[in-house]
């Protein structure tokens, strides 16, 4: 019997043959639903566990096929019916034990964005915040070839000042090393739940950032529109005081999710690129040209928020800041949740996906 691997490579090499193509996307969808869910050694020459390279390599230079693995692993109706239609090497009814979980945002809030009303005590966080921000900036001082350093064995992430930006920042990892009120806040059972309500899906908090806006040393007039990530993130942002119109607030474009795009085939050839390139390990679809989003779909909202408010944001969506007028500071704290969803486990499996 062939390795599935040696099948994969066959049919990409015969893909525009009638049906291969089909095969090869069902193939990959069945082994990434496997890989999924269930555990690694009961499948090793499953090549997203053996050869993640491989699938890495064909999904590089396919986009049609990227975009509907994507899409397929985030729809629990696409993926149910290719389970049901694919005769593969072991019986498809054992891959999904527990399907519902693994498919975000079916039944939540359509808004990639949300204001909810708070009472966290802010104060006791400002001291740590203004720690952090200055122990970035003197690490990045001392060490100037750092542009973004993931520092495990400190749980931090040191990240460079950009000039045309005006941002500081300082990343906490969610580990013990993390000072006590930002762990606390990473650890919120209360925080947590809201996340997972918005996602419809488990969480778990990754990272908080300190972040203070200001005008940027040079300034442009350009509007930096982009997705964090093609993984299935929630962003909680906590304002440190308000955020209006002068110092920086968040915009974003409704109807601008991934799947909404493929779903709508609408112009979307910022996906494919991100994937590709994912592998800067920071934003990685910036500077999306404005061309791409269809007119009928660019409705640009702005958001604002108070110091008793949180904004929630699907990073998938396209967004961007704005530029903070001279004098004006935005100061913000943002958590970062990593959703449990089938396309997450599966794709994380691949070289620079994240």
């Amino acid at each position: 019997m062939k390795r599935i691997s040696e099948t994969l490579c066959e049919q990409f090499e015969n893909i525009h043959r009638p049906d291969v193509e089909v095969k090869l996307l069902n193939t990959l969808v069945v082994c990434a639903a496997e890989y999924a869910t269930r555990s690694p050694e009961r499948n090793p020459e499953n090549p997203f566990i053996s050869n993640p390279k491989l699938v890495k390599s064909l999904l590089d230079n396919n986009t049609p096929l990227f975009e509907k693995l994507y899409h397929i692993l985030g729809n629990k109706i696409l993926l149910s019916k290719v389970l049901e239609n694919s005769k593969t090497w072991y019986e498809s009814a054992y891959v999904l034990p527990d399907l519902c979980k693994y498919f975000p945002y079916t039944n939540s809030d359509a808004s990639a964005v949300r204001i909810i009303d708070h009472n966290l005590q802010l104060p006791q966080y400002l001291e740590e915040y203004e720690r952090s921000l200055t122990e970035n900036d003197a690490y990045c001082e001392k060490n100037p070839d750092t542009s973004y350093l993931v520092d495990r064995e400190q749980g931090r992430i040191w990240m460079k000042r950009f000039e045309n930006e005006g941002r500081r920042r300082a990343y906490w990892l969610n580990t013990d090393s993390a000072p006590e009120f930002f762990y606390k806040l990473m650890t919120d059972q209360t925080l947590l739940d809201l996340v997972e309500r918005h996602a419809n899906a488990p969480a778990w908090c990754e990272s908080l950032l300190c972040e203070e806006l200001s005008a940027p040393l040079v300034f442009h007039h350009g509007r930096n529109w982009h997705i964090d990530k093609l993984a299935d993130q929630i962003k909680l942002m906590i304002p440190l005081h308000e955020i209006n119109d002068r110092n920086g607030a968040l915009r974003w474009i409704e109807g601008t999710t991934p799947d909404y795009l493929i779903e709508k085939d609408l112009p979307r050839s910022h996906l494919h690129h991100s994937f590709i390139y994912s592998g800067m390990k920071t934003t990685i679809a910036n500077f999306i040209p404005a061309s791409i989003i269809p007119d009928s779909e660019k409705l640009e909202r702005t958001t604002f928020a108070n110091k008793n408010q949180l904004i929630v944001l699907n990073t998938q969506c396209i967004h961007s800041g704005s530029l903070a007028e001279a004098g004006q500071v935005r100061r913000t704290l943002t958590l970062t949740y990593n959703v449990n969803s089938l396309r997450n486990n599966a794709l994380n499996s691949l070289p620079c996906f994240y």
